[in-house]
């Protein structure tokens, strides 16, 4: 009895090995053959993000159908994140910003800067007025992680240094921070494309799209922008849209608002949202295993329903 063991022992090594080589046999079949076009699908996709398609408001009408509030179309200047300089690039990310910011101040066309620090005469940092929960949130640990005490000068130092600012004069490492500060408040990412400025003229754009090699992952899009037919018409009465607050925005969020939505703000057009506001649609973009980015539009846009009122145009 004894004599046989080594040779049971050898006969169960010898199964299991063939076991083994039998199940990875299988996996490898599994994965080259059976499963190999999902694989390399995957292999030559890196990653795919869905990104909001703007919806356009509905319209606001007078009892007999005239128009009191409508939608154009417009140029909103972005930046895409599958395009343009990584935080890993954060000087080249400061060229392009100082370069537009310059570009459009010598159009005399306003770009958006929501930085609530601003400089005096003097070139002294100060804190602009009515903006205390804006500052509130630059200090906070999810942002600069400042103290509640923390000047408007100790806030800036704090961009500067974060942003590699210090090559810059003051003047212009503010203009560059405030973008900078904007982007990462509004989460810039593949899915948050981040708005630079709105409803830019055409003669800018065109200067923009003829520098196209230098301003990348700087695009143009054509969004629908709020037109009121006639501003002295009932303006309490019909209201104004503006961007959604952090207040709204932490009231709204489960509702599907994102940071980066108008909302109305009063009269009509906050009155009447739930119905005003369209259904944005969504574009998917993906990046390939060789860097190639791609954009296919998955659901179209719907713009929001019109509001017929009893008030008439002509009569007021």
């Amino acid at each position: 009895m004894r004599e046989k063991k080594p040779y049971t022992r050898g006969l169960a090594l010898i199964i299991a090995f063939a076991t083994v080589m039998s199940a990875f046999s299988a996996t490898l079949v599994k994965v080259q053959i059976v499963d190999g076009k999902i694989y390399a699908a995957a292999g030559n996709s890196i990653s795919s993000k869905s990104v909001a398609i703007k919806a356009a408001r509905g319209e606001i009408l007078d009892r007999n159908g005239s128009p009191l509030v409508t939608n154009r179309q417009g140029n909103s200047i972005i930046f895409e994140d599958a395009y343009f300089p990584s935080s890993r690039e954060q000087g080249k990310r400061n060229e392009i910003i100082l370069s537009l910011i310059k570009l459009f101040e010598q159009a005399d066309v306003e770009w958006i800067d929501n930085l609530p620090i601003f400089l005096d005469a003097n070139g002294e940092p100060f804190f602009s007025e009515n903006r205390e929960a804006d500052i509130a949130a630059m200090k906070s640990k999810d942002m600069l992680k400042l103290n509640d005490y923390a000047t408007a000068e100790n806030c800036l130092d704090t961009l500067i240094e974060k942003y590699s600012l210090e090559e810059y004069s003051l003047a212009d490492a503010r203009k560059i921070a405030s973008v900078c500060y904007e982007m990462r408040r509004l989460n810039f990412s593949v899915s948050y494309p981040y708005t630079f400025a709105q409803d830019v003229p055409t003669v800018l754009v065109a200067k923009i799209k003829e520098n196209g090699s230098f301003y990348k992952g700087v695009n143009v899009e054509i969004v629908p922008y709020r037109e009121y037919v006639d501003g002295t018409l009932a303006p309490h009465v019909l209201g104004m849209v503006g961007a959604i607050s952090p207040k709204e925005y932490a009231r709204l969020k489960s509702e599907g608002y994102k940071i980066t939505d108008n909302i109305g703000k009063n009269g009509i057009e906050r009155a009447m949202e739930a119905y005003l506001r369209g259904s944005d649609g969504k574009k998917t973009v993906t990046t390939s295993g060789d860097g190639k980015v791609s954009t296919t539009v998955t659901q179209e846009a719907k713009q929001g329903d019109s509001i017929i009122l009893t008030i008439d145009k002509k009569l007021q």
